[in-house]
């Protein structure tokens, strides 16, 4: 006699429920890889969706049925991550970077607004 766990496929239902049907770029959501993270769409594919953390700033192409829809309110919750590169800048005198640029540099991870003049 088999039994079945009405706890599990509630469960299945709500992530069914929650699965992003038409992703779009831009969209809010949430992932699954070895947590739950929020993200944004970046990008599509067949089988798999392209998305940013928003905490970490990572980016992971996630399974479609790992990916589920996330209310627009909680796009307004900081993010604790910001993409920030330096690509192929170096030093004028080609050694390591001197204390005022990395005081500097700290100073943009961590502001909303940079001016460079």
């Amino acid at each position: 006699k088999a039994v079945v766990s009405t706890q599990s496929t509630q469960s299945q239902q709500n992530r069914s429920f929650l699965s992003m049907s038409n992703p779009t770029p831009d969209s809010l959501c949430v992932f699954f890889r070895k947590s739950y993270e929020r993200g944004v769409v970046e990008g599509l594919h067949e089988d798999y969706i392209y998305v940013r953390s928003v905490d970490t700033g990572l980016r992971h192409h996630v399974p479609r049925s790992n990916v589920y829809r996330m209310a627009e309110q909680f796009r307004k919750v900081s993010c604790y991550a910001r993409r920030c590169t330096l690509s192929e800048i170096q030093p004028f005198d080609g050694t390591d970077w001197d204390s005022d640029c990395l005081r500097i540099f700290g100073q943009i991870r961590h502001t909303n607004i940079t001016t460079l003049g």
